[in-house]
């Protein structure tokens, strides 16, 4: 499953890229907005992006739903964020579903992963099997328009200084997904 994650996670990244150079804090609008240890970060235009996966094992049909977006600054410093969560909820029960640290059943998971240095490996992730406080929320799931908004917050251990990151006041907000 991991190894599904970082591919999702590079793929999206890649599919989120972006060579703007727009410092001011823009408006949350359709995207990606929160906070790296107090730091706020705004996604760029037109980098948020979704994807909605069914896939069946057996008897149990599970979804996944991957959140990624791009960020920059004046400087050229390019950042990414994914986000993936798996259940076997059908579709229209999961508006209003929340993932939490505390409430993680069979088949269900959390994934982050966040890259304050694009090109580098090091990556500040969080999963839910590692005991990391983490909660994500759909607040809405439009299925005729294909899109969805939720809010996020979690702790995220850096991959190689091991230090430990807060990632709080996260939203993202009519974010347009794909489905296979």
């Amino acid at each position: 499953m991991k190894n599904i994650v970082y591919f999702l996670f590079l793929m999206l990244l890649w599919a989120c890229s972006s060579n703007s150079t727009d410092e001011d804090v823009i408006d949350i609008g359709d995207k990606v907005s929160f906070r790296f240890n107090s730091a706020e970060r705004n996604s760029l235009d037109d980098t948020a992006t979704g994807s909605l996966t069914e896939t069946t094992f057996g008897d149990t049909t599970i979804f996944a739903l991957g959140i990624a977006a791009g960020f920059s600054d004046l400087l050229g410093n390019v950042w990414g964020l994914a986000i993936i969560v798996t259940t076997t909820e059908s579709l229209d029960s999961i508006e209003g579903k929340s993932w939490s640290s505390s409430n993680i059943y069979e088949y269900e998971s959390f994934n982050a992963a966040y890259n304050e240095d694009f090109i580098s490996e090091d990556l500040i992730e969080a999963e839910s099997d590692e005991n990391q406080s983490f909660l994500f929320t759909i607040t809405e799931l439009d299925t005729q328009n294909k899109t969805v908004s939720g809010n996020f917050s979690f702790e995220a251990i850096d991959t190689v200084s091991g230090e430990t990151h807060q990632i709080t006041d996260g939203k993202f907000n009519n974010i347009n997904y794909t489905t296979n």
